[in-house]
């Protein structure tokens, strides 16, 4: 199963020069795209959460380089699948 979501976020970027209190500087506001990807992978048998991933770019306003995006995304998100076993069981 997937979740797929786009926000927009303020990016603020600044700079100053001069000593403490008497330099002066600025600050610029920008509203960006960013896009989260989230991937849970459950077991059909019990339905039960196997491994969840989630991953999170800046998006464009162009729907090719999204989607190269997403497919390099989803790559890097099933590097770290399957999950290490669980040795929870060995301790009982």
């Amino acid at each position: 199963m997937y979740h797929a979501a786009v926000d927009e976020q303020d990016q603020l970027s600044g700079w100053g020069s001069g000593p403490r209190w008497s330099g002066y500087g600025t600050v610029s506001v920008d509203t960006i795209l960013v896009g989260q990807l989230g991937l849970d992978v459950y077991d059909a048998a019990t339905d039960q959460l196997l491994w969840r991933g989630f991953a999170s770019d800046m998006a464009s306003d162009k729907a090719d380089k999204n989607e190269k995006k997403i497919f390099e995304a989803v790559g890097k998100l099933f590097k770290q699948f399957p999950p290490a076993r669980d040795n929870r069981t060995n301790n009982r």
